[in-house]
């Protein structure tokens, strides 16, 4: 039986503004950086697409999504499919990709959930390749 309720989690500690971890996620520049060379593509309205277009391994991809909900400096959810995931194109296979910022004394907190993850290898390597992102996104971010 398969389950789809499996959901990746990752958070991070920047030491940086809610407004500089902001621009992380939504500057085509800064997530170049960190997402290994993709090229994010948006407008950052709610039912706007969202596209990341990146050459790996001398493959290349487009992974793809729809903006679900998007609160400025807060919050941003948002479908995401990868064909590099070896599904096809279909509604059961995008996850829902949901952030959250918070504000504290050190800086800020970057919280990231995963769904539809079909199986417990999958939520880790979800988990593991956020993971990868928001270490690159914290080197990138922390002020020294």
């Amino acid at each position: 039986m398969k389950t789809t309720n499996l959901i990746a989690k990752t958070r991070i500690q920047i030491n940086n503004t809610v407004d500089e971890a902001w621009r992380a996620l939504v500057n085509p520049e800064i997530v170049e950086k960190y997402m290994l060379g993709s090229q994010q593509v948006s407008d950052w309205q709610k039912g706007s697409s969202i596209i990341w277009k990146k050459d790996f391994n001398g493959r290349k991809f487009e992974d793809k999504g729809e903006i679900l909900e998007i609160t400025p400096h807060k919050s941003l959810k948002y479908t995401h499919y990868s064909p590099a995931s070896g599904k096809p194109d279909a509604p059961e296979n995008y996850q829902t990709v949901s952030v959250t910022l918070k504000e504290n004394a050190e800086g800020t907190t970057i919280e990231l959930s995963s769904d539809n993850n079909v199986s417990e290898k999958e939520k880790e390597m979800t988990e593991q390749i956020w993971a990868y992102y928001f270490h690159g996104l914290k080197i990138i971010m922390d002020k020294t």
